[in-house]
């Protein structure tokens, strides 16, 4: 067996294969006062209500330690463990967040969340499979690992209909 997990790291026991990189971006809910601004500077935040992971986590760490790297202190709304609980009390507490891109790509395209223009944000999600250092995978883990490494199922399916590329 493997398990998919951010900020994978290698033990004695766990073998890390390192998958992707995903850019954050700082996310909010349209509509949001900031929405107006055309590029925000680091201290726009300092009055922001943020909603947050939990601060058992790594993600939640690294974004901490970037934000006092840049002198930001922000007041949290909320901390939560998962991507969805943190997107829906954005919406309840008209809140930001710090995410992965790819976790709210579906919402910035039917436009019901906004990405907020912050050049200076240079925040990585690091993305990896682990698994015990010392088991094989099974034919169909493999065939699944490798599905996800080859990046396959992000792809649009191809049928026998589809238009071919010219």
């Amino acid at each position: 067996d493997f398990g998919l997990v951010s900020y994978p790291e290698s033990s004695k026991t766990i073998l890390v294969t390192e998958w992707r990189e995903e850019t954050m971006v700082l996310a909010a809910v349209r509509g949001h006062a900031l929405q107006s601004k055309a590029e925000l500077l680091p201290e726009d935040l300092a009055t922001e209500t943020l909603v947050a992971f939990a601060p058992n986590l790594r993600i939640r760490h690294e974004i901490d330690r970037y934000l006092r790297h840049l002198g930001i202190t922000m007041q949290v709304a909320a901390e939560f463990d998962n991507i969805d609980s943190v997107k829906h009390a954005m919406e309840v507490n008209s809140a930001v967040s710090f995410l992965p891109r790819p976790t709210v790509q579906a919402e910035l395209t039917d436009r019901t969340m906004i990405e907020l223009r912050c050049p200076w944000l240079n925040l990585k999600r690091p993305l990896g499979l682990i698994q015990r250092r010392n088991d094989t995978l099974g034919r169909t883990a493999r065939g699944v690992a490798d599905f996800i490494l080859k990046g396959a199922w992000n792809q649009a399916p191809t049928t026998a209909s589809s238009p071919k590329a010219n």
